[in-house]
């Protein structure tokens, strides 16, 4: 897991130093490398959205073969149990843990987290 959490840094260094090589023979790739962050947040909400969308992980979840999923609880209460006809123990399988693929709302708020907030606090 923190290998994971390392990957966006060490992909940006390597990205950085790439362009810089390329910019030493390449001088429009200059003004790539005025807007680095900018372009280093694009880049990466193109593969944070595209891998969220395919495989339900980040980029570097991804590659170290984690996976996000939702889980819903459905926990019951005894005004649940008495308001139903047949009346189930607390034990059985309607009570179970229901492991479903993130939903558009989840994987939004992935990509603000894994994207956005990073930038603004590379601005900051």
């Amino acid at each position: 897991m923190a290998a994971a959490q390392q990957l966006p840094s060490s992909l940006r260094a390597a990205l950085t130093y790439s362009l810089g090589v390329l910019a030493l023979r390449r001088p429009f790739i200059h003004k790539i490398l005025d807007y680095e962050d900018e372009f280093f947040a694009l880049l990466m909400l193109v593969l944070e959205t595209h891998s969220l969308r395919t495989t339900d992980a980040s980029f570097a979840e991804s590659l170290y073969g984690l996976r996000r999923r939702a889980v819903n609880i459905k926990v019951k209460t005894k005004d649940n149990i008495h308001s139903k006809k047949k009346i189930l123990p607390l034990d059985s399988p309607a009570d179970a843990i229901h492991h479903n693929g993130l939903e558009k709302r989840q994987k939004i708020l992935s990509v603000v987290f894994l994207v956005v907030l990073p930038y603004f606090r590379s601005k900051l």
